[in-house]
């Protein structure tokens, strides 16, 4: 298990390494690429990554863009699986900033249920109601794909009696439409 831990901590160093390798291979004008493009995303990473204990996660999420009509923000909706039956389900709102025809870097927040099923991880943050904070680059390899990294944090903002929170790591792969 420690051994998987490891690679998956490496993967999102792999992207990285990857995308600044390739960044001018794939480069299309701006005009062709922007963050105005529906999204739908995979992921793969690690909640809990300053903990005692870590638990592997998988992430889908979906952001509408309409950059016009919402003055920028995007409605999100995002699930989490985990291991041991840990789940997150939530809905939420994202900002992306488009630094140049490669890269844009964004912030999320979002609030919904986490069920935390026999994982360690759930029964710490103390309770259902979680809110979800990310910080995230982004990598546009083509017009319809992209990589992002995304650092996070899960808490219950008070709702609880304990309010411990928890971090995350996740790598994704996304298509724009």
């Amino acid at each position: 298990m420690a051994k998987n831990r490891i690679m998956l901590a490496r993967f999102p160093l792999l992207l990285i390494t990857v995308s600044a390798t390739f960044s001018d291979a794939f480069a299309l004008p701006t005009s062709e690429r922007s963050v105005s493009r529906n999204e739908v995303s995979f992921g793969a990473g690690a909640f809990g990554v300053f903990d005692s204990k870590q638990s592997t996660i998988f992430k889908l999420g979906y952001a509408y863009r309409d950059p016009e009509r919402l003055g920028g923000f995007s409605p999100i909706l995002q699930g989490m699986i985990g291991e041991d039956s840990l789940y997150y389900l939530a809905l939420g709102a994202e900002y992306q900033y488009q630094i140049n025809s490669n890269w844009s870097v964004g912030v999320s927040v979002s609030g919904g249920y986490l069920h935390s099923g026999s994982s360690s991880l759930g029964h710490h943050l103390g309770h259902d109601l979680q809110f979800y904070s990310t910080l995230s680059a982004t990598y546009y390899m083509t017009e319809e794909s992209a990589l992002r990294l995304e650092y996070g944090h899960i808490s219950n903002s008070g709702f609880g009696d304990r309010n411990p929170g928890s971090e995350s790591l996740i790598a994704s792969y996304i298509f724009r439409f």
